[in-house]
């Protein structure tokens, strides 16, 4: 009854036998350590920065941030959308150009660019003045009016869309990301409801840019962890409830679970972590994992408790029996998410250190957790004596996978071959509008601007200017409007705007130098780099355009413009940074999938000191990765970071079967056992306690689909289904090849 495989988990399980040698002191110590945690939840950061992910030093990102330091930081424009059924009439025409004027002066506003800001050159005079009139009054012919200025000065057509009764104010705003620390939503919003108590009765706003989508994300992430471990706390206690089938044997096992999210919230709160939509989900894996190993020294215990132990005898055979197994499961776990940081991204380098310290807290939490309650309540409890509804799986899957475990190997050798197409087939991508919550103000605000304005995300192409030449001299700008011409071949000509059009409206050449030079840096930044060598043409894009297509759109025009001979130019912007780096990282992220199966598989051989059954495990624990990249590539939905990071959290958990698995077969060898019997009893021991825990993975993850971002209900769709495929892979074809390897080695030798 004490039987166990002491190295298999390098000894941590230790900690456990520890706890129940002197089970007063560490309850003393669970006392305390709970306090500290809650004390440090409030002060718990929330990071909305949607570029956390890209974070690097690529020249794609360099170039990028680049344009943000030699032109302007962008990162704090806020478009602002304007309707109203009268807006082109010149009652709703007055009330904007008011709206104009009241925005102006209103404090973090450093500038507002609409219709009312275009302007063109008076030739008889060389003035420069406003290609709109300074007021229209009824019976004028606004929309001829703007019709006419957007022919002068294309920043006219740009900002207005006279036939949907729209139009679009450019807001530059000090909301900008500075240096990574960009404002809380607190602070957006306060901008943007005076905004909106500002706008005249009857015109409608909506908003649409980076600050208010880094508002909408932190929101997100704040409500998901309440929603999230809200759901599945209140999923796991039902689940648990519904499978002992009574109350003080539930709250055992959901215990460590709700202490694990205490203690991860509270040190991320006291170790001054951020949550960002990548961890957003660590919370509720932590509680899963906790609840996985508890139900399994559960399982164990209650088994003891039958065979007429004490609850104290129980706890410590149970934690020699299964503690290496969840000490090992532990470490594949945190292995899996280790495997980020081999990226050689910052922000997934963070997340493999943030997801690696929940697995060990969570680890550390049941070792010390279970085993008190147990000691305390477990004599007082007659649910010990009662068995899981899920006992009865045992046998039926022993017999199940007994009954031709050379066809069922082989049948897992066909599988991985097949399902290694999706593997290489799918594609990968990610769209920014999906971090973003579905119902925001941002998400409503982009929707529009890509209806009305065919979107309004950054793009830009910086040119060089002329060695030998100065930006203002015609030539240079002649260059600049040729560059301009084929940018806006590609975006379209209204989507695009640069000094070259500046000139094309009347502007001389001295006269834009003479206007420049007293010019805010801010302004200047739009046209012209700081050391006034490179020239930007600024346009725009949907958030959400599609990888290929901003690739083929960059290459593209970089390659018209090399056969024009104008070299050195590069086209960067948000979409574009996403369309070449994304790739990169899933490409780089898949990789660190398949170390962490090969690190995980080489651990438990180096732990178990039985390669050979090791290596059994690498198929079933491949097999329901590949199932899940095959079903991607077959509805056509390509790779996202979320979507490989699910996947190798899900193996890292997965894995914990394979591992349950070995440990109880390998003691079974250890009593003496064959390799048949040992199977069976293996897989008769653990099948009921695995079918337990997975239920209770897939009820704690539960939370994750009623999240509002839908980078994170896809997480958790798939941590549901490649769990279930792990499950039936574990305990259909781990046995089978384990049977299939000793039996050819054995005969080879």
């Amino acid at each position: 009854m004490q039987t166990g495989l002491k190295s298999f988990g390098f000894g941590l399980e230790s900690l456990g036998l520890l706890v129940a040698r002197f089970p007063r002191l560490f309850a003393m110590l669970l006392v305390g350590l709970f306090g500290l945690a809650l004390s440090g939840i409030p002060s718990l950061g929330f990071d909305g920065n949607i570029l956390s992910v890209l974070s690097g030093t690529s020249r794609p990102f360099l170039s990028y941030q680049a344009v943000r330091s030699d032109f302007r930081d962008f990162s704090g424009d806020l478009g602002v959308i304007v309707r109203a059924d009268d807006l082109y009439e010149s009652s709703g025409f007055e009330k904007m150009r008011e709206f104009h004027l009241e925005l102006t002066v209103l404090d973090g506003i450093e500038g507002v660019f609409s219709l009312f800001s275009a302007t063109r050159i008076d030739p008889a005079t060389g003035a420069v003045e406003s290609v709109i009139p300074e007021v229209t009054v009824p019976g004028d012919d606004v929309r001829a009016l703007v019709a006419e200025a957007g022919a002068v000065n294309p920043l006219a057509a740009q900002l207005a869309r006279v036939d949907r009764n729209a139009a679009l104010i450019s807001i530059e705003t000090g909301l900008t990301e500075d240096k990574g620390n960009p404002p809380t939503p607190e602070v957006v919003s306060a901008l943007t409801d005076e905004i909106r108590a500002i706008a005249p009765a009857g015109l409608t706003v909506d908003f649409v840019g980076y600050p208010v989508m880094r508002a909408d994300a932190v929101r997100a992430i704040i409500d998901d962890q309440f929603i999230m471990v809200a759901i599945g706390i209140v999923m796991v206690l039902l689940i648990s409830l519904a499978t002992f089938r009574a109350i003080v044997p539930a709250l055992i096992c959901a215990a460590p679970a709700i202490m694990a999210i205490v203690s991860l919230l509270g040190a991320y709160g006291l170790a001054g972590a951020k949550m960002n939509y990548l961890s957003t989900a660590l919370p509720t894996i932590a509680m899963v994992l906790a609840l996985a190993d508890t139900i399994m020294l559960y399982h164990v215990w209650a088994a003891r408790r039958r065979d007429g132990l004490s609850s104290r005898q129980a706890v410590t055979a149970a934690l020699r029996r299964v503690g290496p197994a969840n000490s090992m499961t532990s470490i594949t776990t945190a292995l899996a998410f280790g495997s980020f940081a081999f990226s050689g991204n910052p922000a997934l380098r963070t997340l493999a250190l943030l997801g690696s310290s929940a697995v060990m807290l969570a680890f550390v939490t049941v070792m010390i957790v279970a085993p008190v309650l147990l000691i305390f309540f477990g004599d007082r409890i007659r649910g010990a004596e009662r068995k899981s509804i899920f006992d009865r799986a045992g046998p039926w899957i022993a017999r199940f996978a007994m009954l031709r475990p050379g066809l069922l190997a082989g049948m897992a050798l066909c599988v991985s071959v097949l399902l290694g197409v999706g593997h290489y087939e799918v594609t990968e991508e990610h769209q920014m509008t999906r971090q973003l919550p579905t119902d925001s103000e941002s998400a409503r605000g982009e929707r529009l601007a890509l209806d009305l304005f065919g979107g309004v995300a950054p793009i830009y192409l910086v040119v060089p200017v002329p060695e030998g030449m100065s930006w203002s001299d015609g030539a240079a700008l002649d260059r600049l409007a040729e560059a301009e011409a084929v940018f806006g071949e590609a975006l379209g000509e209204d989507q695009v705007f640069s000094l070259a059009r500046i000139r094309k409206a009347g502007m001389t050449p001295e006269k834009m130098k003479e206007t420049l030079a007293d010019a805010p840096d801010n302004l200047r930044g739009r046209f012209l780099s700081g050391d006034l060598t490179r020239y930007l043409v600024s346009g725009s894009a949907p958030f959400g355009m599609k990888g290929p297509d901003a690739v083929a759109l960059a290459d593209g025009v970089v390659k018209r413009l090399d056969e024009k001979g104008i070299r050195g130019t590069e086209v960067t912007g948000y979409p574009i940074l996403l369309a070449i780096e994304i790739p990169a990282i899933v490409q780089a992220l898949r990789l660190s999938l398949v170390m962490a199966i090969v690190l995980g598989v080489g651990v438990i051989a180096l732990a178990s000191r039985a390669p050979l059954v090791s290596i059994a495990a690498f198929l079933p624990n491949l097999i329901p990765v590949l199932a899940i990249e095959t079903a991607l590539w077959l509805i056509g939905e390509p790779m996202d970071v979320s979507h490989v990071i699910a996947l190798t959290i899900a193996f890292g958990i997965s894995i914990d079967n394979a591992v349950h698995v070995i440990n109880s077969f390998l003691a079974n060898k250890e009593d003496g056992m064959g390799d048949v019997p040992a199977i069976r009893s293996a897989l008769e021991e653990v099948s009921p306690a695995l079918v337990t825990a997975t239920v209770m993975f897939i009820a704690g993850s539960v939370g994750t689909l009623f999240s509002t971002m839908p980078s994170v209900v896809n997480l958790g769709f798939l941590i549901m289904a490649t769990l279930v495929a792990a499950l039936i892979s574990n305990l259909a074809f781990l046995p089978a090849l384990i049977l299939t390897l000793r039996r050819i080695m054995g005969r080879a030798s």
